[in-house]
């Protein structure tokens, strides 16, 4: 085993957890002094507002919800950002991405007595990493009290002004927008009109009035004070 550490091909793997122990070390070091870098990593984030991509009590997911998210803020939610600590989740792709390339390293000398090319068992490596942190988080998450998952209430997000991003908002058709809330955090949601025949595009600024289960029900802002103070 010690041949394949000090291997060339072993190196990104053994970099992924030197770093990950140098990050646990120092999460450690500024939970003594009262400073967590997993607080401070969070709250510079921006926070992804989306349906469980598990979905609910009977199995159900709002498929059309998500046809008009992003596909960064699908991945981030899909990892379980916002479910558990950002830095969590980062320790948990390192220490996963890490084990499992050194792992395909060690099936593959013993196998066929040769290492393969650090790239080419990066790619296993990833494949196991990603499904990894999103359990890894999500487990970690389950143990977490739930204020120290969700930094805002959504509920503040009442009479606040969004600015539509993607998609085209129309009733039972949500889109894409973004908002900053009392914190100056940005979250991403989703949001359709609350009349039945208005239209949002985008750009369009639009006050959140009521939420909808993970939809959030808007009506077009036309106070200029609320758009200069947003």
């Amino acid at each position: 085993m010690m041949d394949i550490l000090s291997a060339p091909a072993a190196l990104p793997f053994v970099i992924a957890l030197m770093v990950m122990t140098f990050i646990a070390i120092l999460e450690g070091v500024s939970l003594f002094f009262g400073a967590a870098i997993s607080g401070f990593l969070d709250g510079v984030l921006p926070d992804f507002d989306l349906p469980d991509l598990d979905g609910g009590p009977d199995g159900s997911v709002d498929v059309g919800g998500l046809e008009s998210v992003g596909p960064l803020t699908y991945l981030m939610s899909w990892l379980s950002f916002g479910k558990a600590p950002a830095l969590v989740l980062l320790i948990a792709f390192l220490t996963v991405f890490g084990l499992a390339g050194l792992t395909v390293l060690a099936i593959t000398s013993s196998v066929a007595g040769v290492l393969v090319p650090g790239w080419l068992a990066a790619i296993p490596a990833v494949m196991v990493a990603l499904p990894g942190t999103r359990y890894l988080g999500r487990a970690f998450g389950a143990v977490l009290p739930k204020e120290e998952t969700e930094a805002v209430s959504t509920d503040r997000f009442i009479g606040k002004v969004a600015v539509i991003i993607r998609g085209e908002s129309r009733r039972d058709q949500p889109a894409e927008a973004k908002l900053k809330d009392m914190h100056g955090q940005t979250h991403w949601i989703l949001v359709e009109p609350d009349e039945d025949d208005e239209v949002f595009g985008g750009a369009d600024e639009v006050i959140i009035v009521s939420q909808a289960g993970s939809v959030y029900r808007v009506i077009r802002n036309t106070h200029q004070v609320l758009s200069r103070n947003r």
